[in-house]
């Protein structure tokens, strides 16, 4: 790691010591403050918004609350808006207060810098007395959610809980994070996730989150945070009220938490409670019901009774997170075009109509939220009218009075006040239209995005955060004594990353020179699924093998029954491996939950992340055909198996016991099997054969 980020870490361990132990010890890491006063500026200034809000027009308040995506149009990806043709007029239609992008809109660094800063400029433009500029959004959380495919991945939260230095390793990933958005014209991004990962089968949480200690998830959260906005990129604390205890996914289905309130406050609310007490200025909300403390609704069909997901209730909302949490900043939905509200019949429509999707918006604002983010993606001029035809829904609703006019302007003004507090526009000039950044590609800032620097603090964090959970005769680390060695993955893009991670500690020393390498994956995708791959060839090498790094990946908390692929590789590469004399060495490279699965392994190493796997961070500045958001994790973890670095890492979550069923399913059981906290230490060697 480069001398200045030693020192910056150094001096953040100074000031702000590891995360972990009870809840009140972490969170007095951060102190507490009244949020209320982080969200007024002075009388003046307040006073010109409020002059401007009044003056605006319905249609630009509404549409101020609004932030679509154009992932493509037209069937093109939108990467260069002079390309869309038509795109840009469609959006000045209306006063968007926002412009949400994905993957596929970030060709690369200056392409994303350009499309930013040329949707800017078009929306300044735009005819009209009030130019407000976009907030412009990006779901970089790190980890798993990383849309800018180019820029720095970093390790994910849950290996920053694993971590010794977690809150210096926290708020350094968002550091590093906000600087590369803040080099390319984003100024919010959706995270830190702050869900409380208390549900081991939670299939959409899962290593996006610290810990399954509320207090942790707190701490780590807003110290993320803190990185966030240092470099002038307003952080979005998700998922409101945590969607850490539910079962299924909100992107397929309307999941539910069955807490009542005060349980609630206990786990899920705590680390909102603390983002609100030390100046969050955005929160995201989930599309989650929650029957234990919210009250039940008559949904769309006039018949059914059931619960709104906390997006559109006002109990959730504007009772608990306005009323006993005491937020006063921006609330913004969750996308609206997931399935959990987009399909649900939640309120009267055909499900994606503009009635229902009006009538969404109503109970959404209603509710106290603020922002509606993706009703649909605008992909082309049937959606663009589906747009007009949203908002103008959206003003019949306000003149019926079915929306308060009040608590519409109520929520311009929170956006305005944001947006006036980041610099985005001049209050003193509305009509301006205030650029974010100069019209140039920031090259010395964009430098900063995917560089080798910041790839080599993510790869310091990855390796602290490796965990050794079993280590059976002191197999780890491997010094030396591996004549052959055997690596097994779940797929070509996984074996692709432990292969290049072997050659390079080979070329380096840390295997023998002589020592043979043998790579195989174990899946073959279908077109329904995964399937055993488990050819001769690999029998006969794990048979001969002095030592097996066998690769596990789960990644949605669905626990693998005796039947399925992966888990017959792992147990039939176990069984084959110690016929021959060989010793196994399980990688459980996701969710750490699997390792519990294979009690037969003679060491198990976790790293808590499956993605950008395929992609070397070390290939060069770019990286491998420029793209640099390569997995450290595993990286990291085979370089600790043979012996380069030390082994510190500890569990950030409980590892339950598994239990299987009559049937061969398998559920999670009540006990625990690890701790969190639990760390296996590797035994003392004498110097000389350390490397």
């Amino acid at each position: 790691m480069p001398g200045y980020l030693k020192l910056f870490l150094t001096a953040l361990l100074l000031i702000l010591p590891p995360a972990g132990g009870p809840e009140r010890e972490t969170l007095d890491k951060f102190g507490t403050g009244e949020s209320g006063s982080l969200f007024r500026l002075d009388q003046k200034t307040e006073q010109l918004i409020a002059d401007l809000v009044s003056g605006m027009s319905l249609d630009e308040r509404i549409s101020q609350l609004i932030i679509p995506a154009s992932r493509s149009w037209n069937d093109k990806p939108v990467t260069e808006l002079a390309a869309a043709s038509g795109l840009g007029e469609v959006l000045n239609r209306h006063g968007y207060g926002g412009f949400v992008f994905y993957a596929a809109n970030l060709k690369d660094s200056e392409h994303a810098a350009r499309l930013l800063r040329d949707i800017q400029k078009n929306g300044r433009e735009r005819k009209a007395a009030v130019r407000i500029p976009y907030f412009t959004l990006l779901d970089q959380e790190g980890g798993q959610v990383a849309r800018l495919w180019h820029g720095t991945r970093m390790t994910g939260n849950m290996a920053i809980g694993a971590t010794s230095a977690a809150v210096a390793n926290a708020e350094l990933t968002g550091n590093i994070i906000g600087e590369e958005l803040s080099a390319l014209g984003f100024n919010v991004n959706l995270a830190p996730v702050i869900d409380v990962n208390s549900n081991p089968g939670n299939p959409v949480i899962g290593t996006r989150s610290f810990s399954d200690d509320p207090g942790v998830v707190a701490g780590l959260g807003i110290a993320y945070a803190r990185g966030i906005s240092g470099r002038g990129v307003i952080p979005a604390f998700k998922h409101y009220p945590g969607h850490g205890d539910t079962v299924s996914d909100s992107h397929r289905g309307l999941p539910s938490s069955f807490k009542n309130r005060a349980e609630l406050m206990k786990t899920d609310l705590l680390p909102f409670r603390e983002a609100v007490r030390n100046g969050a200025e955005m929160i995201m909300t989930a599309h989650i019901s929650c029957p234990g403390a919210d009250k039940p609704q008559v949904l769309g069909d006039g018949v059914t009774v059931g619960y709104y997901p906390a997006t559109m209730s006002q109990v959730m909302i504007s009772d608990i997170l306005r009323g006993d949490l005491g937020y006063q900043g921006v609330v913004i939905s969750d996308a609206l075009e997931m399935e959990a509200v987009l399909n649900a019949g939640l309120v009267p429509g055909a499900p994606g109509s503009v009635e229902y999707q009006a009538n969404i918006a109503a109970a959404i604002l209603n509710a106290g939220s603020d922002m509606l983010l993706l009703p649909a993606d605008l992909k082309n001029p049937e959606v663009a009218a589906f747009y007009d035809d949203y908002i103008a829904a959206i003003s019949d609703r306000i003149t019926a009075g079915i929306i308060p006019e009040e608590r519409l302007n109520e929520s311009v003004r929170r956006v305005l006040r944001l947006k006036v507090k980041y610099g985005l526009f001049d209050i003193r000039n509305p009509a301006s239209g205030q650029p974010f950044f100069s019209e140039g590609f920031p090259r010395k800032r964009g430098a900063a995005v995917g560089s080798r620097t910041h790839q080599e603090a993510a790869c310091g964090i990855a390796g602290e955060a490796v965990t050794l959970l079993k280590n059976r005769s002191g197999l780890i680390p491997v010094y030396g004594g591996a004549d052959r060695v055997t690596l097994l993955a779940p797929d070509r893009e996984t074996l692709a990353t432990l292969n290049h991670a072997a050659e390079n500690l080979q070329a380096a020393g840390y295997l023998g020179p002589d020592a043979a390498l043998a790579a195989f994956y174990y899946l073959e995708q279908g077109t329904e699924g995964s399937e055993l791959h488990y050819p001769p060839e690999l029998a006969e090498s794990l048979s001969e093998s002095d030592i097996v790094i066998g690769y596990s990946s789960l990644r949605n908390g669905r626990l693998p029954d005796r039947s399925s692929p992966s888990y017959q590789a792992i147990s039939r590469a176990i069984a084959a491996t110690h016929s021959g004399g060989g010793r196994f060495v399980l990688i459980s490279g996701h969710l750490p939950y699997d390792a519990v699965l294979y009690p037969e392994a003679d060491a198990i190493i976790l790293t808590y992340m499956g993605s950008g796997l395929g992609i070397f961070p070390d290939a060069g500045e770019g990286g491998t055909a420029d793209r640099t958001d390569g997995n450290c994790n595993a990286i990291a973890a085979m370089e600790r198996i043979f012996g380069k670095g030390e082994l510190q890492g500890a569990l950030p979550v409980n590892l339950p016991e598994i239990r299987e069923l009559p049937d061969g399913s398998r559920i999670f059981g009540t006990e625990d099997r690890f701790r969190r906290g639990f760390r296996k230490k590797t035994p003392s060697f004498p110097k000389a054969f350390i490397r």
